[in-house]
């Protein structure tokens, strides 16, 4: 809008500022909580709830060799 008073890009420019003042919390917020996300993907943990886990060729009960499903014929392959 125009005024014979202010100047209208100093006042958009003064009312944006203002604004991003009153946002800036939020932004630290989130940058912050994205870089404690990407430091924890990044570098995690080598210990859980249960402990130290040791290194193994094979974890779990899913076997990564076989073909089928061991419960497609209602039998465990071992």
């Amino acid at each position: 809008m125009e005024s014979s008073n202010l100047d209208s890009i100093k006042a958009t420019v003064l009312n944006i500022s203002e604004w991003m003042k009153t946002e800036e919390p939020y932004i630290q917020g989130t940058t912050a909580y994205e870089e404690m996300e990407d430091q924890q993907l990044l570098e995690p943990d080598p210990t859980t709830n249960l402990g130290e886990v040791p290194q193994a060729p094979e974890k779990g009960s899913i076997k990564r060799d076989n073909l089928f499903s061991p419960y497609i014929y209602g039998r465990y392959t071992y």
